[in-house]
């Protein structure tokens, strides 16, 4: 589980604005185009793991999540 407490101090790496914790649909959305084999993270690598938990921008242009291991 998520510290939620850490949401104050996190910022997205690309854009250094704040994040809050995907919605379910996002998890599904990025955990599908996993399962198609289209993910990639930003070094341009497939991601093959799903999602459990995953924060993204408060606009929703970016997400960062965290796999199962």
């Amino acid at each position: 589980m998520f510290d939620t407490n850490l949401l104050d101090i996190l910022c997205c790496p690309e854009t250094r604005g704040k994040l809050k914790l995907a919605s379910d649909e996002i998890i599904a959305k990025v955990n599908n185009a996993i399962s198609a084999g289209s993910a990639k993270n930003v070094a341009g690598e497939k991601v093959s793991e799903p999602l459990t938990e995953a924060l993204t921008t408060e606009d929703g242009s970016r997400e960062i999540g965290r796999a199962h291991v």
